[in-house]
């Protein structure tokens, strides 16, 4: 038969102290009514006389008293010293004083000397060999206190009570004390006892014991080992977080009830949510984006630490939506509040033109884009689209030009400018025609007539991009747009000297 044993070693350490904290009951009593205690005082070892020791602060009334004082003893030599207190009452009479004994250690610290390495160990059971005479421990660990496990047959001892004890030897050759305690050695022809009963039954109760098989009976659920299960107690009804007396027995197979096992203040668990720092949180207001939020706390209600909220929440934020904060307890309980987020832009963009020239350059009509005449146009939260009042011009002339600025919110600016058309293949001599003749219908659906004062030479029709369509050499008096789609067209009149015109007409 074998049976295991550890071997452990510890240092230990002393602490002086410079203060001394005492509590004290203090007294007042006479033959007559007793009288509230309105002064005490205290002196150490020597009386200086009634009412000139130490005067203590009171931080309660009336005639029996306890309190707490700290009185600084860092001036007093090493050593035993007496400390004496009275109290005074309110007819400014002063009672006996009552002392006791107190010790002031060396504070000095003390440096303890290294400890030699354990070098071997002995066991013996009951009698004493010897030292150095015992059965040797193989030692599997180095050092000053160590922890090791080895094996004592006990199989040719006798049934009964025995005493182990263990010693062991440092490095400079010198034995410990021994350390002992007491085992006992079963009879191995003694019949084995039977199988425990099992544990069928288990009730609780938190105050007064109702009596056996009367308490609050629990479901066991086994673990997979064996004598060893789980079970629910419900707490519902008591406060969260606060303690309460715990009585726990079980009942065997045989009907037999254990003894009690008790914990005198079980820790109830924390079923209540944090409470969230602020009623309410403020509504985030921004034009364009919000890049970040600073998270909202709680207070747990059992602990009274600090919950920081967390969301799910991507950044940044661009349109308005409700963020909802969680407060995690760690326990179960959660809490959620939301706090409105409102994007809503608000502010015009800035639109900003230059004045520019375009040169028809004899061409029929001529285009500009809205970058043409943007001079730096801007919007607080995004690049704002630009548009132009006109953009086709198809005669020399001076026009104003609006450029519109809007945002993704519909916000818009406008700033009007001047566009100022001319055409660079007229020389000195050219001129304007277009008062010497005119067309109509116009709008038409077909045939545009045309009256002129002055011979024409060739006549041209052009869709609104630029396209020629149809080319007249010669003076007509009616041109024919029945086959052309509706919509705008520009018609180009050349005389016999090369002046031009154009017209524009709508075709249905």
């Amino acid at each position: 038969m074998n049976s295991e044993f550890r071997i452990m070693g510890s240092n230990h350490l002393s602490i002086g102290k410079l203060f001394l904290t005492f509590l004290f009951v203090l007294l007042c009593s006479a033959f007559a009514k007793a009288q509230d205690i309105t002064t005490a005082e205290y002196f150490i070892d020597n009386d200086p006389g009634v009412g000139q020791a130490t005067i203590l602060s009171l931080n309660n009334t009336g005639t029996n008293l306890t309190d707490q004082f700290t009185i600084n003893t860092g001036n007093l030599t090493i050593g035993f010293h007496r400390l004496y207190t009275r109290v005074q009452n309110a007819n400014n009479t002063w009672g006996h004083y009552d002392g006791f004994l107190f010790y002031v250690a060396d504070t000095t610290p003390v440096s303890n000397p290294a400890l030699p390495d354990l070098a071997a160990a002995e066991y013996f059971i009951d009698t004493d060999p010897g030292v150095g005479q015992a059965t040797a421990i193989p030692l599997n660990s180095n050092g000053s206190a160590i922890t090791d496990t080895f094996m004592v047959n006990v199989g040719a001892i006798t049934p009964g009570f025995h005493r182990l004890y263990v010693r062991v030897q440092d490095a400079n050759g010198v034995w410990s004390q021994y350390d002992q305690f007491l085992f006992y050695v079963t009879d191995p022809n003694d019949n084995p006892p039977g199988p425990l009963p099992t544990i069928v039954a288990a009730e609780y109760f938190l105050g007064t014991d109702p009596g056996l098989g009367n308490a609050t009976a629990v479901t066991l659920t086994p673990t997979g080992t064996p004598d060893h299960f789980m079970f629910d107690i419900d707490f519902s009804g008591l406060p969260s977080c606060s303690t309460t007396p715990f009585h726990l027995r079980v009942q065997n197979s045989d009907g037999v009830w254990s003894l009690y096992d008790y914990d005198p203040a079980l820790q109830l668990p924390d079923t209540e949510a944090s409470v969230a720092d602020n009623a309410s949180l403020t509504t985030i207001n921004e034009q364009c984006e919000v890049t970040s939020l600073t998270a909202p706390t709680a207070t747990d209600s059992c602990t009274g630490m600090q919950v920081t909220g967390t969301s799910n929440v991507s950044f940044p934020i661009t349109a308005s939506t409700t963020v909802s904060w969680t407060y995690d307890d760690g326990n179960g309980n959660i809490t959620t509040q939301d706090q409105q987020i409102i994007v809503q832009d608000t502010d015009v963009p800035d639109a900003v033109a230059q004045p520019i020239t375009v040169d028809l350059n004899g061409a029929v009509s001529i285009s500009i884009l809205p970058t043409d005449i943007d001079d730096g146009s801007t919007d607080n939260c995004s690049t704002p689209v630009l548009t132009l009042s006109q953009n086709t011009f198809t005669a020399v002339g001076t026009y104003q030009i609006t450029l519109t600025a809007t945002d993704s919110a519909g916000n818009f600016d406008e700033d009007t400018v001047t566009v100022t058309v001319v055409d660079s293949t007229l020389g000195i001599h050219d001129q304007d025609i277009s008062a010497s003749f005119e067309v109509y219908p116009n709008p038409t659906s077909g045939d545009l007539h045309v009256e002129s004062s002055q011979q024409l030479e060739r006549i041209e029709l052009y869709s609104i991009t630029g396209k020629l369509l149809m080319s007249i050499n010669e003076s007509v008096d009616v041109i024919d747009l029945s086959k052309y789609q509706s919509g705008f067209y520009l018609i180009k009149f050349m005389d016999v000297y090369g002046n031009t015109a154009v017209k524009r007409v709508i075709k249905n």
